[in-house]
């Protein structure tokens, strides 16, 4: 049976089973590595990411606005249809 590997904590589990990968996920050391990998990824990768956004809007329409609100549709009270309300004891089978 192959082991599990974990590519944030570099390390390889005892045994590739459903509770030992859940186990290890939920333990402090690999969400310290988690975590400690996104801020690295997010210094790193944000300014990149950013040009490349902008590039990619180089030269296109700008995004429209979001309309302005229009007036709301009069209240109109809703109809209720169906069965007819009855006091105790009046029922529509006698």
């Amino acid at each position: 049976m192959p082991k599990y590997y974990c590519d944030y904590c570099d390390i390889f589990l005892t045994h590739d089973s459903v509770s030992v990968r859940k186990a290890h996920n939920t333990g402090w050391k690999h969400i310290n590595q988690v975590a400690a990998y996104y801020r690295e990824l997010d210094q790193d990768k944000t300014q990149e990411i950013i040009n490349s956004i902008t590039e990619a809007y180089d030269g296109q329409v700008p995004v429209p606005r979001a309309p302005s609100p229009v007036e709301r549709p009069p209240y109109v009270p809703r109809r209720r249809g169906g069965f007819k309300r009855g006091g105790r004891g009046e029922h529509s089978y006698r």
